[in-house]
């Protein structure tokens, strides 16, 4: 886009299957757009993910599931420094079809995790 901003993304879908007779057999999608800006030796960069799995075989097994993801990064690299860093955050949403006591169809599941980077070039 810009010497500055760049924008990514990239999708899948297909299907796969695992064993002989009544194996697993499931179909899935991922996708994802990340937009990036660099600024004097910074990049701030944001990314969201979606992706989902549909199990399609007659198993005993239901692995059904779909979910969400965002990145937010921060990386600084000074040009003539050997020192670079980072921090990163990432929050997680999924929810998987199964059938709980309290009467909801679906297990909801978030996480969150932060990162640090420091890195060291000789």
């Amino acid at each position: 886009m810009t010497n500055q901003f760049e924008l990514l993304g990239e999708a899948s879908r297909g299907s796969t299957t695992m064993g002989a007779g009544p194996g697993v057999d499931a179909s899935f999608y991922s996708g994802y757009l990340m937009g990036s800006y660099r600024f004097s030796d910074y990049r701030l960069s944001v990314r969201y993910d979606q992706f989902g799995i549909d199990d399609e075989d007659q198993m005993d097994q239901d692995s059904h599931e779909i979910g969400r993801s965002v990145t937010v990064a921060l990386m600084w690299a000074e040009e003539e420094s050997a020192l670079s860093g980072g921090v990163e955050m990432l929050y997680l949403n999924s929810k998987r079809r199964k059938p709980l006591a309290s009467g909801n169809v679906f297990e909801d599941d978030e996480s969150v995790s932060l990162s640090l980077l420091v890195s060291y070039r000789f």
